[in-house]
């Protein structure tokens, strides 16, 4: 059975998998190289079909992410939903488009979805993919499967969080014993991701994108300085949901009451959420949230203000995960949704007595939703619970010695062809040299894990800021380490060889006193680090790179970012890696088994 999961909002993204097994995935923004572009992935589709080999009518099933809101995903507006499927907006859609919106809002109506809905059918129609082989899978259903189903766990509880997707911001499944029960959601509007990404707009930083800063800039704050300031988000009076604390819980599906909120505090917002938006409640609590961020933080460092976002999440959501595990007789976590990207989340979670084991989807936002809902699919429909861990995320497109080597050519940089490229690699990070690795199949999700990634020596703590100058980036968190996986207890205080979230870099672990001075470069100043364990079975070359590396410097341990530029997509061509090389981010490219350098740098025969 071979489906295709397709996922059409920000981050937009596609896969195949084939009875239950991923064969490719890949984010449209790394092709098109637009970072978490929105619209529909007609290029990652065309890659999944070329990279598998496949005809659209090869496809036996494609699963559609968004289940009860296209409208939102595509936008809102009619003119929106034509352009982010590639068509020639129509007069009439800009004619119609402002009266459809305010009926539609205004008596809770679905004519947009039911549009929306029709173009989507269309647009797949039209790549080969017939209205009977289309379903719509439920955005946190496709996040839920998509974790649980490939952590390998026979049985767990599975939490999802993001700031929303088909009105819901957070869910609770059970899986057990060959079933998939739904227990627990938070609709959007009580969304605990939202808060988040309120601060990470209100300090300035871009929402969907720069939440991690917020997460390292916290360490640096003190949260007893904002211990007054009421929080927007609790759990609710069960403790097994969020709820918003600014929205009275009696107008909780009124929503004329938050019209009626935005007309009376802000009139011009309210033309604007009645002309555009749908969700206007959701819409309520971000300018409620926004209002009392402005009233409550003002002269307030940033890093207090970090610091206060960090604690409220990991007190909500700690505590939710801590009663529902407790509740459900259950030792193994799964999670998935933009809101576990927050490593620091994770290891609290990780560290809860009852909790044995968690995995955290490797792309937990919404880059891993075409893989969830083929996923879903593909169980739902062969009921067959057997499934296995997933071991390794290398499930984008690869790129052969002479296509490399023709890319090289094509702009003159002296090269060498090298038998054993890691062995020199681990020879230039001993002398301090910033590396960018290209090698194999690219990595899915957000994080670079050996085959589009940038590699230094952790020994010097001012390499940091020399990486952040070069790569034009704003970070508060050291770089990550990556590690050989025999040495990782000696660093990391608990880790245990079958954990599984360390080797997908999504969970972070107290680094062990004694080794904090060997590694400053990687060592948060809370003492923590957020590492990638390095199997040699998973990633042969980045183990081999490790290993000289040891042999040069006796330590098992280098910096590993992601090899992009700053608010550029990770690296997946050839050209995007020497084009990255051009641009000063790195000193040497170890491309394949080419190594590009000026010629001081190439190593002598």
């Amino acid at each position: 059975m071979k489906i295709l999961g397709i996922h059409y909002g920000h981050d937009a993204n596609a896969a195949i998998i084939e009875d239950g097994k991923v064969l490719f995935a890949i984010s449209e923004e790394r092709i098109n190289r637009k970072k978490f572009y929105w619209g529909f992935p007609f290029q990652s589709i065309a890659w999944c079909l070329k990279h598998t080999d496949l005809a659209p009518q090869q496809i036996d099933h494609v699963a559609l992410v968004n289940l009860n809101a296209q409208q939102d995903t595509l936008g809102n507006t009619l003119p929106n939903f034509y352009e982010r499927l590639n068509r020639r907006v129509p007069q009439f859609a800009s004619v119609l488009n402002l009266p459809l919106i305010i009926f539609d809002n205004l008596v809770q109506g679905n004519l947009r979805r039911s549009i929306a809905r029709s173009m989507l059918f269309e647009t797949l129609k039209d790549l080969g993919f017939p209205k009977h082989k289309v379903r719509f899978v439920d955005h946190h259903l496709a996040h839920a499967a998509g974790a649980f189903f490939l952590s390998g766990f026979r049985d767990s509880l599975v939490v999802t969080s993001d700031g929303k997707g088909d009105l819901v911001s957070h869910r609770t499944y059970l899986a057990r014993d060959n079933y998939f029960e739904y227990l627990h959601e938070s609709p959007d509007f009580n969304s605990i991701g939202l808060f988040y990404s309120c601060i990470t707009e209100y300090l300035g930083f871009k929402v969907l994108r720069h939440e991690g800063k917020i997460t390292g800039l916290a360490a640096y704050g003190d949260p007893k300085k904002t211990a007054h300031i009421p929080p927007p988000v609790s759990l609710s009076a069960n403790g097994m949901s969020t709820q918003n604390n600014l929205i009275p819980e009696a107008r909780f599906n009124d929503v004329y009451w938050g019209y009626r909120q935005f007309y009376e505090e802000d009139p011009q917002l309210f033309y604007k959420i009645l002309t555009t938006k749908s969700a206007v409640l959701f819409e309520y609590a971000r300018y409620a949230t926004n209002q009392l961020f402005k009233k409550s933080f003002s002269g307030l460092e940033k890093e207090h203000v970090a610091a206060f976002a960090q604690k409220h999440l990991e007190d909500v959501l700690v505590k939710l995960v801590h009663q529902q595990v407790k509740r459900y007789n259950t030792n193994r976590v799964a999670m998935s949704g933009g809101t576990f990207g927050n490593v620091r989340l994770n290891q609290k979670i990780a560290e809860l007595p009852e909790v044995d084991e968690v995995y955290i989807q490797p792309a937990m936002g919404d880059g891993g939703l075409g893989v969830g809902s083929a996923v879903w699919m593909y169980w739902d429909l062969s009921e067959k619970w057997e499934h296995e861990f997933l071991e390794q995320v290398y499930l984008g497109p690869e790129y052969s010695d002479d296509q490399i080597f023709k890319a090289i050519q094509a702009v003159g940089l002296p090269h060498l062809k090298l038998d054993d490229i890691e062995g020199e690699v681990g020879k230039a990070l001993k002398n301090n040299k910033i590396v960018g690795r290209f090698h194999g199949q690219m990595e899915w999700g957000p994080r670079a894990l050996g085959n589009r990634s940038i590699l230094a020596s952790p020994q010097d703590a001012t390499i940091n800021e020399t990486l952040n100058h070069r790569l034009n980036r704003t970070e508060f968190m050291p770089f990550a380490p990556i590690i050989l996986e025999d040495h990782a207890a000696d660093y990391f205080v608990g880790y245990a060889s079958e954990q599984l979230a360390p080797r997908f870099m999504t969970v972070t672990y107290e680094v062990a006193p004694p080794k904090r001075n060997l590694i400053p470069a990687v060592v948060h100043v809370d003492g923590t680090a957020r590492p990638q364990v390095v199997r040699e079975s998973e990633n042969p070359s980045l183990h081999r790179i490790l290993s000289a590396y040891l042999k040069q410097s006796g330590l098992p341990v280098l910096i590993n970012t992601s090899f992009n530029m700053h608010e550029e997509p990770i690296v997946c061509t050839p050209q995007d890696a020497i084009r990255a090389y051009q641009a000063g981010a790195i000193d040497i490219l170890a491309i394949g088994n080419y190594w590009v350098s000026d010629e001081s740098l190439l190593p002598k025969s």
